[in-house]
């Protein structure tokens, strides 16, 4: 029987594997993604920083699947940050971002695409990921000059890494685990930090809460989008719910006659 120590050696050895495994998957389209990515940002003044380190070191790749289990999808080992200055940050991601949805070797779902410009959010800037050719999902942030930098060389990054690492949003937020723990005390560093990167001012308030799809109704332009995929599924979600909605109330039976009023 394998001991507590050899398994863990074991395991260590197979998720090193898969890493490296992952990273030769992520080259063999690198060059056509990064291709892509760099024209499009020259259509749009926008710029490309980090390529440096656009794949991600095996042993980080390692520890992530540790953390998160084998069967998490690794969405992360080929990234890409696209930086716009702050004033022409909305406009300029909404050119990308619907490029990229026009592009029919390009595919992303609404559970990829994090927006974190809202106040608490405890992160500014956009995370999304990508498939390409349906064969290889890769990562694209999106930032202004200001974001990025407390990204990468402030402390916001860190302890955003350490809340996750934590499992933070895994916890009640009012439970003594969070508050006792390092979670509040992350959270409250993160929010104090975030209050000092400058918001993309049509952004602001509740505008933060878009889907970049729709961002030219802020930007008071016409939709660019073509495929409509974010939006059928929109239309078709909301379909299923009225269908279902009705079908309960169908079969429901009211408990008296009188209607309640709603608060």
């Amino acid at each position: 029987m394998v001991n507590g120590y050899k398994k863990k050696l074991i395991d260590t050895k197979m998720y090193y594997l898969r890493a490296v495994e992952e990273i030769k998957l992520a080259k063999l389209y690198e060059k056509e993604i990064t291709k892509n990515l760099k024209n499009t940002c020259k259509k749009y003044k926008g710029k490309l920083l980090g390529l440096k380190y656009k794949l991600k070191n095996p042993n980080k790749i390692m520890t992530k699947i540790k953390l998160k289990g084998d069967n998490y999808e690794l969405r992360d080992i080929l990234r890409y940050t696209i930086v716009f200055p702050t004033n022409d940050y909305t406009k300029g991601v909404y050119n990308v971002f619907t490029d990229l949805m026009n592009n029919s070797k390009y595919n992303t779902k609404h559970k990829w695409v994090k927006q974190q410009w809202c106040v608490g959010d405890m992160y500014q800037g956009i995370n999304t990921s990508w498939e390409f050719d349906k064969k290889f999902i890769f990562e694209l942030q999106f930032h202004t000059y200001e974001s990025f930098d407390a990204k990468t060389h402030g402390n916001l990054h860190k302890v955003y890494d350490e809340y996750n690492k934590n499992k933070c949003d895994d916890v009640f937020i009012g439970d003594n685990e969070y508050i006792e723990g390092e979670c509040r005390t992350n959270r409250n560093t993160m929010i104090k930090l975030e209050d000092e990167i400058p918001v993309p001012p049509e952004l602001n308030s509740d505008k933060c809460g878009y889907d970049i799809e729709e961002w030219y109704k802020i930007l008071n332009i016409p939709s660019k989008l073509t495929t409509g995929k974010l939006k059928k599924k929109h239309r078709k979600t909301k379909k299923t719910r009225r269908k279902n909605k009705s079908k309960s109330k169908s079969k429901s039976k009211p408990k008296s006659k009188s209607k309640s009023k709603r608060k």
